[in-house]
């Protein structure tokens, strides 16, 4: 949270939620993003984004998994935008300090459109997931993701997310 005041009143808001869960084979992952922003009591922007992933483990290095992602940011012109996409997760370094995994996968995209035409489409998504162990409570995490639609190339859509975990205990981080 960030409110800033004098010539003009500013406030930035952004939180997220992550919930991972690991029964072996099995892999389910929650995440949640929201960020509002306001200019002098009007909003300038306002996301909300959901990804919930299915994966099973197939051997140390390979993944294959079923993902859903949500998007709704009304401001940029989306209603609501869903994705349902399958692939597979390779970890090209897994050592006890970092791990950097790629994804590849291809799914359906349907998004309402505020203005426009709405899109209908099949999409092609890849990624990286990088972790860094920093302290025994403390990892970095980068997670980049691209996406682009069969329909028109110029559509795509770039998910970037860095952050900085602390852990709370053996359940919670912050």
């Amino acid at each position: 949270f960030v409110n800033t005041t004098g010539n003009t009143d500013t406030t930035a808001f952004g939180a997220s939620a992550d919930f991972t869960l690991r029964p072996n084979p099995w892999l389910y992952e929650e995440k949640l993003q929201f960020v509002r922003n306001e200019t002098d009591d009007v909003v300038d922007a306002q996301a909300l984004t959901q990804r919930f992933r299915v994966g099973r483990v197939l051997t140390p290095r390979l993944t294959v998994f079923g993902e859903h992602n949500y998007l709704r940011d009304v401001l940029a012109g989306t209603e609501h935008r869903n994705v349902i996409n399958g692939g597979v997760t390779f970890a090209l370094i897994k050592t006890a300090l970092q791990t950097l995994d790629l994804d590849g996968s291809i799914g359906y995209a349907k998004e309402l459109r505020v203005v426009g035409a709405d899109i209908s489409t099949g999409v092609v998504i890849g990624g990286t997931k990088y972790r860094l162990k920093l302290t025994a409570n403390a990892e970095l995490a980068d997670d980049f993701a691209i996406q682009e639609s069969f329909y028109d190339s110029s559509d795509y859509r770039i998910n970037h997310f860095i952050g900085l975990t602390a852990k709370i205990s053996s359940v919670f981080a912050l």
